[in-house]
């Protein structure tokens, strides 16, 4: 195992940064981020906001290592840019601190959840809750009458950074904050979309530190230009963020909704396993390269490296995936990834691509037969009609009748 680093403390560095998430995938994501922008001259740590456990958190975060691992090797990365962990509730004083400094000018955003706020104007936890603690940063800096912050948001939605401001403007509405502060946030503060694709598995605790795996492959895409960023080779700036968000959706998760239940109807338990059969593995690439990309208007040479880099990183063991843990909701997956294709296909008279239609001929069989516990299996047992239902697939499939029939007939003849 080759080590990068054997830092056994955190370097000193001025606090640039301020880190919201302190999950596996924050840590990993950002950490590597920030030590790759460091060994290029950025000169930057960051503080950690949390909630919890602070001292316990202190201590691991000053002796945290990402764990990297590719197809046939593995590295050691130190992480040595945390200066600290911080709450703002016990310590208010050291939290305004960095609303007060000029060389903090960088916010990064992955904390774990997807919504905070409620239709009633609350906030779910509020007291611990990092909307609210990030308003009060934000909140300070405008009273200071400071340039605002560049705000990367690495929340696992698409244009991540809107969403934040949006959400950012609504609770300052509800807190009555005035319109100045929301022009402030507007004209003062950069607010960064996103894209992040790298699997993070679970943390590894190690004598009085932790140990993060992590996958070698990092994609981390922002659409605006920020210095720090900048200094970081693991970073892309990209003009349209927007294809990167359609790579995802249709290319990774079609590919992944599409051989789901097909994995489960064979008993195959993971990805890597499911690539390393022939017959399962053709099932996938066919599907992606024959089938889904040329139903994108994407850039075809941006598609084949995602699409290339995609299937050389399902091979991976090292992080596992497992398909009964993807499988929940399964359905709703499905119609967001794959029924656009289906219908993309009709739209145009064109013929049906088998190997998606096989995949819901699956995928139908899946809720059929192993009754699985979620939103839409509950739609599913109550559909009079599954393939013209649109509450299931969000169109209608029903034109792929005698596809799925002519399937149903086959596998019946061969039990």
């Amino acid at each position: 195992m080759k080590k990068k680093h054997t830092v056994e403390t955190i370097i000193p560095r001025p606090v640039k940064v301020v880190q919201f998430g302190d999950g596996a995938f924050a840590r990993s994501v950002f950490g590597r981020i920030l030590t790759s922008a460091n060994e290029d001259g950025a000169n930057a740590n960051c503080i950690i906001i949390t909630d919890k456990q602070l001292e316990k958190k202190q201590q691991v975060f000053a002796s945290s290592s990402l764990v990297l691992s590719g197809l046939r090797s593995q590295d050691t990365v130190k992480i040595d840019c945390v200066s600290s962990v911080l709450d703002p509730y016990t310590n208010f004083d050291a939290f305004s601190a960095l609303a007060d400094s000029k060389d903090v000018d960088t916010v990064f955003w992955a904390p774990e959840g997807t919504s905070w706020l409620l239709s009633d104007g609350k906030l779910k936890n509020e007291k611990e809750n990092p909307l609210g603690m990030l308003l009060m940063l934000l909140f300070r800096r405008h009273c200071l009458e400071m340039k605002g912050f560049t705000i990367v948001s690495a929340t696992p939605h698409d244009f991540n950074g809107d969403k934040l401001k949006q959400d950012i403007i609504e609770l300052a509405s509800l807190r009555q904050l005035g319109m100045d502060f929301v022009n402030w946030l507007n004209f003062e503060n950069v607010f960064v979309n996103s894209f992040a694709d790298c699997r993070v598995g679970d943390i590894v605790p190690i004598n009085n530190g932790i140990n993060i795996p992590s996958e070698k492959y990092l994609l981390f895409v922002v659409d605006k230009e920020n210095s720090l960023l900048a200094s970081s080779s693991l970073v892309a700036q990209v003009d349209s963020i927007k294809e990167y968000y359609a790579l995802n959706s249709f290319v990774k998760e079609g590919a992944l909704a599409s051989s789901c239940a097909y994995a489960l109807l064979h008993d195959v338990k993971t990805l890597d396993s499911f690539i390393s059969k022939e017959r399962l593995a053709k099932h996938m690439t066919v599907s992606v390269f024959e089938e889904i990309i040329p139903a994108l208007d994407v850039n075809f040479e941006t598609m084949q490296v995602f699409a290339l880099d995609m299937f050389k990183r399902f091979e991976n063991s090292a992080i596992p995936f497992f398909w009964e843990a993807y499988s929940e909701n399964l359905g709703e997956k499905f119609a967001s990834s794959i029924a656009p294709i289906l219908r993309h296909y009709y739209n145009n008279d064109r013929p049906a691509p088998k190997h998606l239609v096989f995949g819901l001929f699956c995928t139908i069989q899946f809720y059929k037969n192993f009754e699985p516990n979620d939103k839409f299996a509950k739609l599913f047992a109550q559909s009079t009609d599954v393939l013209a239902d649109k509450a299931l697939w969000n169109c209608d499939l029903s034109f792929l009748k005698k596809e799925i029939e002519h399937f149903e007939k086959r596998f019946s003849q061969e039990e």
